[in-house]
């Protein structure tokens, strides 16, 4: 368990000001993509939601379902 816990200590950034507007910076253009999934990298697609309140309506899941369970609602 000390080994693991000290690779993961020895493989981090130092914690500036700079590495986390850089960090920051990165999650904002992951998280805009329109075509890739933040969490996973594979491509997102569009559905329809089958049944519910929302039935009918059109959001961007991953196509890596399900082992990736990523959604974003095309109203945002």
């Amino acid at each position: 368990m000390d080994e693991i816990i000290l690779a993961i200590k020895t493989g981090m950034l130092p914690k500036t000001w700079a590495t986390r507007r850089e960090h920051v910076a990165d999650l904002k253009e992951r998280f805009s993509s329109t075509t890739t999934c933040p969490k996973c990298g594979s491509a997102l697609v569009q559905r329809k939601v089958k049944s519910g309140l929302k039935a009918g309506k059109v959001f961007s899941g991953c196509s890596g379902f399900p082992n990736c369970r990523f959604v974003k609602d095309m109203a945002l």
